[in-house]
């Protein structure tokens, strides 16, 4: 039987609107990315940061963490993990988030762009969403 990998991709930008530079902030003595990136890594085996700011790439490279740089353009972290995964593994099917449903459309228009469209993961969400409503 094969065995399942799970894949945690922390997003972290340094320009969020409500708490600026978090990512960096100290608490404890290390950084909030340096906690949630070993407590992400006390779960899973295979742990990486997806970040825009360089800022945050040398904090996570210097605690000896996984990173990748993403585009700044993402509106979302949704967006900035399916990129970060398209980059570590470009042939194979792309990742579904556990975030909030917020709304049919909008949430598995954001999932569909990172499929390809030959996946049977992408055809499944197109049903889904042409034939279910999710309220908001």
């Amino acid at each position: 039987m094969k065995r399942m990998e799970f894949i945690g991709i922390i997003p972290a930008r340094y320009a969020s609107t409500r708490f600026p530079a978090k990512p960096l902030a100290i608490l404890g003595g290390k950084t909030v990315i340096q906690r949630v990136y070993e407590q992400v890594s006390s779960v899973l085996d295979n742990v990486c940061v997806a970040t825009d700011d360089d800022r945050i790439h040398e904090a996570v490279e210097a605690f000896g963490g996984r990173v990748v740089m993403t585009s700044a353009n993402h509106k979302s972290g949704t967006d900035r993990i399916c990129e970060a995964y398209n980059k570590l593994y470009p042939n194979t099917s792309s990742p579904l988030t556990g975030g909030r449903l917020r709304g049919g459309d909008l949430w598995s228009g954001r999932v569909r762009r990172c499929l390809p469209p030959s996946s049977s993961t992408f055809k499944a969400m197109s049903l889904l969403s042409s034939r279910h409503r999710f309220k908001r």
